[in-house]
This record gives structure tokens, C-alpha cells and sequence, in this order.
């Protein structure tokens, strides 16, 4: 056998590998949210023909891919009567659902609707190798096989009963004749192309964009060949096929669309399919880096496409896409043209629900590694063998180790499935496909748990789970979960969806979970939580900026009947640890203290919020972030942090000098610095000073510890930068925290900020009463001030 024929039967075992790959993730996935509903519209088109069109104009789908999809189920159960069927004839989600139930055993259905797709997706395979054969020789057909076998999108979307794959593997064969038939122009191939066009525009309302790449390469084609008379015969033929075959389907009606009532076209009712998905997209809800809304963002496919596939496939694309040379680029025509096409469509107005939308560029991939590979390993450089060897073992080792949950795949860029929800969502990461999964697991547990997701024609009872469902739809004015805005304690699985607020009326509804570390990962897809007791905190600090985010009655729902110490404090002057660390509390934040999210953070998983003042942000870094509610209602949008116990920081210098307040501070050096603690009149204790740069001026926090409350109210932290002679530079006293709060124990971070910081200067710091100006003394006599010096800060 010749080396040529012998790498040729190097494809098959790729290709039964890519088939068993699809085959065995059939059963292990439960069916996806869309599924059913195009198995019962491709149903009931084949048991009533053109009655069974209803769901058209609902859906924006045309049915000969759900057709292919559900024959096996017509051929098994020809008799079913769909007439009876709950929602037949005016409910599309009615009908799929009682459809899908009636029709038989669910895994019958789940194996019975997929296999046509595999096959279909098979038959893309072999056009991908016979494609990239013809165009980088049988060593690129083998790579982009390769490739192919093991791309976890198709892989994913290869085995479901939709019709993403048929218009793609219709699709690309129809571009992979024309490419042919603009070499040879023969009529078998003309026709050949006008019929799968036709089955291509039927299978999927996006199919108009094949026809249309193939339209505009024969007419390129047309009008760079010398003999165009034929050429142009046959582009007409091509066309009327298409149009006959699509015109056929729809029992060759006429009439107006509904956008343009006064223009009589062929087949309405399929076009009228291509309008519903196109002014649909901007309806659509939208989910992506942490946003919340409807609509379309051009920027969304790109970032889906540096995230949802292996960097291995990455890297080998862009190579290619860089050092492919012109003349290479012409033999993949018409794929340049289409891919162009079709990405400039989907960037401008292609629905932001899944990367699934982007599965069609990947032919294109394929074909452009092929021809990329060969040319690299050929060059005598053992660097590029070593690289391309081992991109090709993590590319294998990343689809093999997540297979068949590929649908929620997420490269490292983004720390993979486990955090991919907050980059995307929808069909990115939870499309009901891991309830076998979550099955296995809690036959494995024996965990009976709460449960928050979607649930669509199909659910967790049909898989035999032991759950208590969750609001799935839920609107209350306030958080769902209280006390203390947390679940009460047990079991949860949370879907994607519901961490992103997807589909729910209130976003906020389990906001909780998004900062919470997950006890487990189901199917690469769902989260499950084990809630514990709450901790016995005793205290709730709100700072009073813009407004207290909490009132009391709120306080007193969302915290039980006995609720927490409650203090407030302006976090813009002074900084509150309760009972100075000793026991765990709360922090509440009105959001509009905390800064927007930015590209950087928003690109970080799940980065907590930062404050917008560098002083609140210093206080907040040790602490949890518990809960925000990002949507304002009743009560402002807010945050909640969690403080441990003994988790609060220390300021950086304890030392300092005690003298009256007019001592010139270059007397001091000569004495011995003190230690802290310092009291003052037995009410407070001096514990350092810290210091740090703002934005080119200048904070320093002098902290206190509360030993006695005091009895009078009018109290002050004196905050004075002075000059070693002892003129005052600048003054920021102040106090955020009013003393009819305070107890024993209490830890107050009092801030001077101060505008122009100069080198050389001393901070004289100290507690008065502001009404009398009578300041308080310290240990020594006499001494009523304290005094650092800033450069042993490090200033």
C-alpha cells in the first residue's frame, strides 16, 4: 500500500473516534433547555405537513433540521396525536412540553433525536478532511481531522437536537462544492450546490447567509472567467434550485410580508422566520462580564471567542491566520468570503446568548491550521516540533478531561468551567445538559437540596431528583434570603443562571452565593453549597454616606428578633472595629461608596468591588465581601462584608512622644519615644499611627481603643501636621464615630487628610472636647498631646 493511501486510512480512525466521542455523550446528558421544543415543531411537521407550520412564525425557525432530527421518533411513533396535545396550534412552550413528555421515555428521545445530528455532524467531518486534503495535501486533511475531533464546541453542539449543526455541515459542504465548481463549472456540480442550498436555507433562518456567499462567489467567478456563459447558466440554475426547493417546502405559497405588506414574494411564512430572528436580538436578555441586560454588544463574540475555546486551537489560529500566504487564501475561497460575511453579521447584530453562534467560523479554523501545521513541522527547527507537540497533547487533554459537559467549557484564561459563569451565560454555561450528572451525584450524597435554575420543557423531576425548588421567577421588593440577606442553613444547587440573575425578575435573588466558595461542581456546570449555622455575630456597623442603607425595621426582619449591636459611623472621617476584633460582625456600604466596574475588573473573575476612597478601600481589604444588592428598592443598592474575628489590621508605628500641645516637637528627640498603649483620662487608648499616600496628598490614621465611655459628647481627634519648630502647617481633626456609640473595647481609625504632605513635619495628635477646647492629658503631667514623627513613617 502506497504512504499516500496509507495516511488516507489514517482518517478513519479519527473519524470513529470522533463519532464514538459523540455517541457516548448522548446518554450522559440530559436534554437541553431548546431541544424539545425543536423535536416537537420537526414532529409535528412530519405527521401533518404544513399544519404542523404554526410553530414558524412563533419560533423563527424553519423545520427541515427539526424534521431530520425527529424522524426516528415519527418512525417509531407515527401515531401520536398531536392535535391533543396541550398548546397545539397556538402555543409553541405548551405544545413542546406536553410533546416531549407523551412522545415516550425520555432517554428513547434523548438518543432517538440526537443520532440524526451525528450523523450530520459526521458528514461535516468528512467534508472538513476533504476539503483541507484538496487544499494542503493529506497530511493537512489529517491535522485539521485532528482538530476537528477534538474542538469541544462542536463536540458539545454536534450531538444536541437543534439546528446549529445541520446548517453548518449543510452549509459547508455547499461552500466546499462551489469551491470546486468554480474551477470546473460543471452542471452536476451547479445543481448539486442549488440543492443543498436549498436544504441549507430550510434547516436554519441563518442559512440565507451560505446562499449568500455563495451567491457573490459565482458572481465574482462569473465575471473573472473568460467564458461566462456558462458559468452564468448555471449560477441561474443553482439559484432556482435553491429557490424551487425552499419554494417546495412551503407548498409553493405566495404572499406579502408583514414588514413590506405590498410586495407578493415565494414562500412567506420561511421569510417571515428571517425577520423574526433578526428583530428579535435586540429584545434578547444579555449576560456578560457581570452586566445584566438586553440588547446586543459588539464586542461579545470576541471576547466569547478568546474564552470558550482551547488556547491551543487559539494559538494555532492566529498563527495561521498571520502566515497563510495569499495563494492558500485563494484555494480556501469561498470560506474567507463567508467567514467575513458572517462574523461582520454576528459582531453587528447576532443574538448574545452563546458562543454557539460562532460555530460556524469554525470550519474555517480547521482549514487554516491544516495548512499552517505541515509548513511549521517541516521547517528543520526542533523549537516549532517541540511547541506544536505539545499544544497538540494540552488541545487533546483539555477535551478529553471535560468531556461530554464540552458545552460549559472555559479555557485557563478565565480559570476554566468552575468560573466561567461570570464571563457568560445562557448556553455558554448552563443549558440543562448536567441533570444526569446531578442525578449521579446525589445518588452518590444522598443530599436532598434546594434548587435555583431554569427549568424548561423538561426538569429535575423528570431525572428522579429528591429537590425542593427555589423562586425561579420571583419579584419580592426586598432580598429573597434574610436573616442577614443569606440563605437559611441546608443544601443548594445553583445554576449559573440564577447567580447572574438570567431570567429572573429580580437579579439580586441569590446575589449571596456569587461570593461564596462552592462545596462542589456538578457536571462542570452546577454549584452546589453547604450553608452552615450562621456565625453568632454580634454587631452591624453601617456608614452613614451617602445615607445608612439599613433602617431599623429592616434591621430587625432581616436579623432575627434579638438583632446585633447596630452603630453607624461616617466611613469617610473614621473607621469602626466593634469590640476591637474580639467578636464577628457585620459592615454595610451604600453602594454608590464603591467604584463602577471597570474593564480590568470586570475582566478579573469575579473581583470584588473596590471603594472609590482609598481610605474606605484600606479598611475593606481584609474583609469578606458576604452580599450586595446591586438594584435599588425599597432600600438602596448596598454591600455587605463579613469582619472575622482578629482579622483587623495594625497601625504601622507604635512609638510616638507625649508633651503639652506647644512643645516643639525637635525638643522631643532627646527623650525616650513611648510605647503603646497610651491613656487619656482612662476614656481612651492611644495604639499608633499609620500612614499613606492619596492620590498626591496625604492620609495618616491615628487609632484609638475605646477603655471608658465618656461623659461628654462634644469630643475631637486633634490631627495637626507641624513644622519641628512647632508652627502648625495644616489641621484635620475630626471624629466619625459619636462617643454616645462607643464601648469598652472598641477600636476607632480616626483619618487626617491632609492636601500638601511636607517632608520634616510632625503630626500632634490628640482627643478635646470642641465646645470647651479643653483637651484631654495623657499619663504624664501636663501632656496633652501626642506627637510623631512622619518621617519614621516613611514619608
Amino acid at each position: 500500500m502506497s504512504k499516500s493511501k496509507l495516511q488516507r486510512w489514517g482518517a478513519l480512525p479519527l473519524l470513529l473516534l470522533f463519532f464514538a466521542l459523540l455517541v457516548n455523550g448522548i446518554p450522559r446528558l440530559s436534554l437541553t433547555y431548546d431541544e424539545p421544543s425543536h423535536l416537537a415543531a420537526g414532529y409535528g411537521y412530519l405527521a401533518r405537513g404544513r399544519e404542523g407550520m404554526w410553530t414558524i412564525p412563533q419560533r423563527g425557525h424553519p423545520l427541515l433540521a427539526n424534521a431530520w432530527a425527529a424522524l426516528p421518533l415519527y418512525l417509531g411513533n407515527p401515531n401520536l396525536e398531536v392535535e391533543t396535545l396541550d398548546g397545539w396550534g397556538h402555543d409553541r412552550r405548551a405544545y413542546a412540553r406536553a410533546f416531549i413528555h407523551a412522545i415516550g421515555p425520555l432517554p428513547v428521545s434523548e438518543f432517538a433525536g440526537r443520532y440524526p445530528m451525528a450523523l450530520l455532524t459526521m458528514m461535516l467531518a468528512a467534508v472538513v478532511f476533504r476539503w483541507a486534503t484538496d487544499v494542503s495535501g493529506i497530511t493537512g486533511g489529517l491535522v485539521a481531522l485532528m482538530v476537528l475531533t477534538f474542538d469541544p464546541t462542536l463536540l458539545a453542539h454536534g450531538r444536541l437536537a437543534t439546528n446549529d449543526i445541520g446548517v453548518l455541515a449543510l452549509g459547508t459542504l455547499a461552500l466546499f462544492i462551489t469551491a470546486r465548481w468554480t474551477r470546473h463549472h460543471t452542471w452536476l456540480q451547479a445543481c448539486t450546490i442549488g440543492g443543498v442550498l436549498g436544504i441549507t436555507i430550510l434547516a436554519k433562518s441563518s442559512g440565507v447567509l451560505w446562499a449568500g456567499a455563495v451567491g457573490i462567489t459565482g458572481l465574482v467567478n462569473v465575471l473573472h472567467t473568460k467564458e461566462r456563459l456558462r458559468p452564468a447558466l448555471q449560477l441561474t440554475a443553482m439559484s432556482l434550485i435553491a429557490l424551487l426547493i425552499v419554494w417546495g417546502m412551503y407548498g409553493f405559497t405566495l404572499g406579502p410580508l408583514t414588514a413590506i405588506p405590498r410586495i407578493i414574494v415565494p414562500a412567506p411564512l420561511h421569510w417571515e422566520s428571517v425577520v423574526f430572528q433578526t428583530a428579535g436580538v435586540d429584545t434578547r436578555p444579555l449576560y456578560v462580564l457581570g452586566m445584566l441586560g438586553q440588547g446586543q454588544r459588539w464586542w461579545y463574540f470576541p471576547l466569547a471567542f478568546a474564552i470558550k475555546n482551547p488556547l491551543p486551537l487559539i494559538i494555532a489560529a492566529l498563527t495561521a491566520l498571520f502566515i497563510t500566504p495569499m495563494s492558500q487564501w485563494r484555494r480556501l475561497h469561498p470560506l474567507p468570503l463567508f467567514t467575513t460575511l458572517y462574523l461582520g453579521i454576528a459582531i453587528a447584530q447576532g443574538p448574545n446568548i452563546g458562543y454557539r453562534h460562532l460555530t460556524p467560523l469554525h470550519p474555517t479554523l480547521y482549514l487554516l491550521v491544516a495548512g499552517t501545521v505541515p509548513t511549521l513541522w517541516q521547517k528543520r527547527r526542533s523549537s516549532y516540533k517541540i511547541i506544536l507537540i505539545t499544544l497538540g497533547i494540552v488541545y487533546l487533554a483539555t477535551t478529553i478531561w471535560i468531556t461530554p459537559f464540552e458545552l460549559s467549557f472555559f479555557n485557563v484564561l478565565v480559570g476554566g468551567p468552575q468560573h466561567g459563569w461570570y464571563y457568560l451565560s445562557d448556553s455558554n454555561t448552563d443549558w440543562m445538559q448536567a441533570l444526569k450528572a446531578l442525578r449521579a451525584w446525589q445518588e452518590k450524597t444522598g443530599i436532598r437540596f434546594h434548587y435555583a435554575g431554569p427549568e424548561g420543557y423538561t426538569g429535575l423531576a423528570d431525572y428522579n431528583l429528591d429537590y425542593d425548588p427555589l423562586p425561579s421567577t420571583f419579584y419580592n421588593p426586598e432580598p429573597l434570603f434574610q436573616p442577614a440577606y443569606a440563605p437559611p442553613p441546608g443544601e443548594y444547587v445553583i445554576s449559573p443562571h440564577a447567580l447572574n440573575g438570567l431570567g429572573f425578575i429580580d437579579t439580586d435573588n441569590y446575589a449571596w452565593f456569587r461570593y461564596q466558595k462552592p462545596d462542589a461542581f456538578i457536571g462542570q456546570t452546577l454549584l452546589y453549597y453547604h450553608v452552615p449555622q450562621p456565625s453568632s455575630a454580634t454587631w452591624l456597623a453601617q456608614c452613614t454616606q451617602p445615607a445608612i442603607p439599613l433602617d431599623e425595621e429592616t434591621i430587625k426582619v432581616g436579623f432575627g428578633e434579638i438583632p446585633p449591636r447596630a452603630v453607624t459611623f461616617d466611613c469617610t472621617q473614621s473607621w469602626v472595629y466593634p469590640t476591637g476584633g474580639s467578636q464577628p460582625g457585620w459592615y454595610v456600604l451604600h453602594d454608590k461608596l464603591l467604584s463602577s466596574p471597570s474593564w480590568t475588573t470586570r475582566l478579573q473573575y469575579n473581583r470584588p468591588p473596590c471603594a472609590q476612597d482609598t481610605f474606605i478601600q484600606t479598611h475593606l481589604s481584609g474583609l469578606q465581601l458576604n452580599y450586595r444588592q446591586q438594584n435599588y428598592h425599597t432600600l438602596p443598592a448596598f454591600a455587605m462584608y463579613t469582619q472575622p474575628i482578629s482579622s483587623i489590621p495594625h497601625p504601622h508605628l507604635s512609638t510616638h512622644y507625649s508633651a503639652p500641645a506647644g512643645t516643639p516637637p525637635r525638643t522631643l528627640m532627646a527623650q525616650e519615644p513611648l510605647s503603646t498603649p497610651s491613656s487619656l483620662e482612662g476614656n481612651l487608648a492611644f495604639l499608633g499611627t499609620s500612614l499613606y499616600s492619596n492620590n498626591g496628598s496625604l492620609d495618616v490614621e491615628t487609632w484609638w481603643q475605646v477603655e471608658r465611655v465618656p461623659l461628654t459628647r462634644t469630643l475631637s481627634v486633634m490631627g495637626h501636621l507641624i513644622s519641628p519648630e512647632g508652627e502648625t502647617v495644616s489641621v484635620a481633626d475630626g471624629l466619625g464615630f459619636t462617643p454616645e456609640a462607643w464601648r469598652p473595647g472598641d477600636i476607632i481609625v480616626q483619618r487626617h487628610h491632609f492636601d500638601l504632605p511636607l517632608k520634616g513635619t510632625w503630626l500632634r495628635t490628640g482627643v478635646y472636647n470642641f465646645e470647651t477646647g479643653v483637651r484631654w492629658s495623657g499619663e504624664h503631667a501636663n501632656a496633652d498631646a501626642i506627637f510623631i514623627p512622619l518621617q519614621a513613617l516613611g514619608e
